[in-house]
């Protein structure tokens, strides 16, 4: 019995489905992208004709051909775009800082010489209406700066005040610069008349004839001026060169004082008188945190008595010659001790100096035992400098605007950064303009004192 055949049944390929296979394949070699997007979209425009299944509208990544795969860019494009531009950004805010920060200084000096500065041509229609006004009253013209007119009027107006304040007994006021000169010129140190001799060098001292060195040594100024007046004191001048003579370039009005320990002390002050600015000396004196701020080994101290302090003082008095006056230099502890205080001040009025406080400790009596004891004084009404910025320091000088135009005078304190003299030196090329005039120390305690 012979075995049956086995035959093997392959079922053919149906034609339908190789026509499909080969219609996704040309789709997907004509156009991947597209078909990766029907996919993830769940398009179901390529579903098969009536009755088959649709393909499912999820694909997974991994199931697909190589180059069907998203690229990173096509996933993350849009992410990595939006960081790009965040890191242009503060790429360039950080690099412009860090040009500012670089190049401060230069963009200041060229702030500086892009302003135009107030020439007298500019100023003339401002004269001529305050002499015209001065001319209705029947009083002698003078201009906003104090110089005497063409026809000589101020000339006559300012000897007839000196006579008179020579018949009460009192120095004649120091005459101004005639128009067009850019310094005013002090009148030279030492006086002669004005110098005491001491074992520690020349002290100031008031002369035979009443004169007293805080007048003599002032700057020229208008005591007829009506315009609101702001002084600005510089302090702790001296100790760096560079500032110094950043110090001694800022417009003559502004008083600098300077420390008693700075080298070649005489000469920096002479050279800042030479430039037009009356200058102070610093007294430094006991703060509330000594020893952990030390003013210097000849600071006037609470724990001393009035003999030892006063030796301290004549040392730093006999440091130059040609100052106004003293400004305190630190000294929390020692302004608020009237006791202390009485002697040092006493000296003061005996010898025909001025006192300024500096005010950086409001408990300060200084400036009224100043007063008790005969010694004009004064105090600074702002401090600009008290935050290091830019901004806050032209805040500070443009409150001080407002307070003189209040109460006619105004004070303000600086110290020597580069930074506030600065914009203190563009701040003050504008003041004109406002109708306020840029005066020294010793003008404002005048016109304070007449005031009173």
């Amino acid at each position: 019995m012979k075995a049956p055949k086995l035959k093997l049944s392959i079922p053919k390929p149906s034609l339908a489905k190789l026509g499909g296979l080969k219609v996704l394949a040309a789709k997907a070699a004509a156009a991947p992208a597209g078909l990766l997007a029907r996919f993830r979209k769940g398009d179901k425009a390529g579903a098969p004709a009536d009755g088959a299944p649709a393909p499912s509208a999820e694909v997974d990544e991994d199931d697909l051909p190589s180059h069907l795969k998203p690229t990173f860019l096509e996933k993350h494009g849009r992410l990595v775009g939006v960081a790009a531009a965040y890191l242009l950004f503060f790429a360039t805010l950080g690099g412009t800082a860090l040009y500012l920060v670089l190049n401060e200084e230069a963009i200041l000096e060229a702030e500086r010489e892009r302003r135009p500065s107030i020439t007298i041509d500019q100023l003339r229609p401002e004269i001529v209406r305050v002499q015209e006004e001065a001319s209705d009253e029947g009083t002698a013209s003078t201009t906003p700066d104090g110089a005497a007119d063409e026809e000589g009027a101020a000339e006559s107006a300012s000897a007839d005040a000196a006579s008179g304040q020579e018949a009460a007994g009192e120095e004649p006021a120091a005459e101004e610069p005639a128009e067009g000169d850019e310094v005013a010129l002090l009148t030279p140190a030492p006086d002669p008349a004005l110098i005491e001799e001491s074992p520690t060098g020349p002290l100031p001292r008031i002369g035979e004839d009443g004169r007293t060195p805080w007048r003599v040594y002032s700057r020229p100024h208008n005591a007829l001026e009506t315009r609101p007046q702001i002084a600005v004191v510089v302090t702790e001048v001296g100790v760096s060169a560079s500032t110094t003579e950043e110090a001694i370039a800022l417009p003559g009005p502004v008083t600098l004082a300077f420390a008693p320990y700075a080298r070649d002390l005489a000469n920096q002050i002479e050279q800042a008188r030479q430039a037009g600015h009356e200058v102070l000396l610093t007294l430094p004196m006991e703060p509330r945190d000594f020893p952990r701020s030390d003013p210097g080994p000849y600071a006037l101290m609470t724990s001393l008595d009035s003999e030892a302090n006063l030796e301290r003082l004549n040392w730093i008095l006999s440091r130059a010659v040609g100052y106004v006056g003293l400004a305190n230099y630190q000294g929390s502890a020692f302004t608020a001790d009237e006791r202390a205080l009485r002697p040092i001040m006493t000296a003061l009025a005996e010898r025909g100096l001025l006192y300024f406080d500096t005010r950086e400790d409001p408990s300060s009596a200084a400036p009224q035992i100043a007063e008790i004891a005969g010694a004009p004084a004064a105090s600074a009404d702002l401090i600009a400098d008290q935050e290091l910025t830019r901004s806050a320091v032209l805040r500070k000088l443009n409150e001080a605007e407002v307070v003189a135009k209040a109460q006619g005078t105004a004070i303000v304190l600086l110290r020597p950064t580069p930074m506030a003299m600065g914009r203190l030196e563009s701040w003050a090329a504008d003041l004109t303009e406002k109708g306020i005039v840029l005066a020294p120390l010793s003008a404002i305690v005048r016109a304070r004192a007449s005031g009173a």
